[in-house]
């Protein structure tokens, strides 16, 4: 279904030997692409797997030439077009229903079926559908924070606090050399001259900045640092060639 990488943010402070992990809760979906027939951007929403959800099937029977028909509460011609595969959901799973033969109205008629004829009464029906890349008009601010004093670590995306926990370590935090990387490199490696082989971000880095101090509020337009505790700043810009 042509969807790319969801991301949690994912934040790790070693000191002195001991490493703790934060992991945001929230998931860091693409945007949304448009349904089937590309005419508006959905309205209906994605599921968690990015299939669009449809409306729920109030009545299932079974033609007198063994075709499936599946009716819906309102006129679902817009949604829906001939030789389309339709879902329904199985816990986690999505399992094929079979391919629409014909659109009418509220109704469809199925061929090539492979579930009950009563089964799907009450089922919500989903459809395959695509994602824009991550990377597409968006923009994502992720900050995450250290507190020497407090020991506790935070991690912020667009400006607010989505998950924090303490360290464990009573030593002092201090910078080791390293490479730094967004995404994951395959193999498990850390360390330097590993971030050559960090390929799996589907995104843009524009800014990335170090500070000395604990933040509570964040510029969500740029990380452009105007206070004196800066210690790391980049900023990258597009060029065309």
């Amino acid at each position: 279904f042509n969807n790319p990488s969801e991301y949690r943010i994912k934040f790790e402070v070693d000191i002195d030997g001991t490493n703790v992990s934060l992991t945001s809760p929230i998931v860091i979906s693409p945007i949304f692409g448009k349904p089937h027939k590309g005419s508006s951007l959905s309205s209906v929403g994605f599921d968690s797997e990015g299939k669009v959800k449809h409306q729920t099937a109030t009545a299932v029977a079974v033609t007198a030439n063994s075709s499936l028909t599946i009716e819906f509460a309102s006129n679902i011609e817009a949604d829906f077009h001939d030789e389309q595969k339709i879902y329904y959901r199985d816990g986690f799973d999505f399992v094929e229903i079979g391919t629409i033969n014909s659109v009418s109205g509220s109704v469809l008629t199925m061929r090539d079926v492979s579930v009950a004829n009563t089964f799907l009464v009450g089922k919500t029906i989903f459809i395959p559908t695509t994602k824009n890349p991550f990377y597409v008009n968006q923009v994502h601010h992720i900050a995450a924070t250290f507190n020497d004093l407090t020991r506790q670590m935070r991690i912020y995306y667009g400006g607010k606090l989505v998950a924090s926990t303490d360290h464990t370590s009573t030593a002092e935090f201090g910078f080791t050399q390293d490479d730094m990387f967004l995404g994951a490199n395959g193999v498990g490696a850390t360390g330097r001259d590993t971030s050559h082989t960090n390929n799996q971000f589907m995104g843009e880095l524009h800014e990335f900045a170090f500070t000395n101090g604990a933040r509570e509020t964040f510029d969500l337009a740029s990380l452009n640092p105007r206070f004196a505790e800066v210690l790391l700043y980049f900023r990258f810009e597009e060029v065309d060639e």
